[in-house]
């Protein structure tokens, strides 16, 4: 009876000296949270894009915005729709507040964009 006693109180005391390690490791990973490499300086914000006015898009009249998907870096990538052309995706720099091309999704042929920009 001994020996399970001594057994028990052995592991009580490996599960307790296990929950206190993993509770110190967890507290000094959490102190490191937000924290950048180099001289642990936070990066500053990025500056807000500087209004441009409007934007001509130079889409025929009847085309539609079907759905606007973001790309982390300026851009908008906005599928038209109608018009008498094909879909196609239009690809806007938001920060220089022009339009970067045309992606067409039906025949090469049928998108010829216009000469002014």
């Amino acid at each position: 009876m001994t020996a399970v006693k001594t057994l028990v109180t052995v592991m009580t005391l490996m599960l307790l000296v296990g929950l206190g390690l993993l509770a110190y490791g967890m507290s000094q990973q959490s102190s490191q949270l937000g924290r950048t490499e180099g001289d642990g300086a936070r990066p500053a914000m990025a500056a807000a894009p500087t209004p441009f006015g409007t934007l001509a898009l130079d889409e025929p009249t009847g085309s539609g915005v079907a759905a606007v998907v973001m790309d982390g870096q300026g851009r908008a990538l906005m599928t038209v729709t109608g018009g008498g052309r094909p879909d196609r995706v239009v690809v806007v720099d938001l920060i220089a507040g022009r339009r970067l091309g045309v992606i067409s999704l039906g025949e090469r042929s049928a998108y010829e964009p216009s000469a002014s920009r």
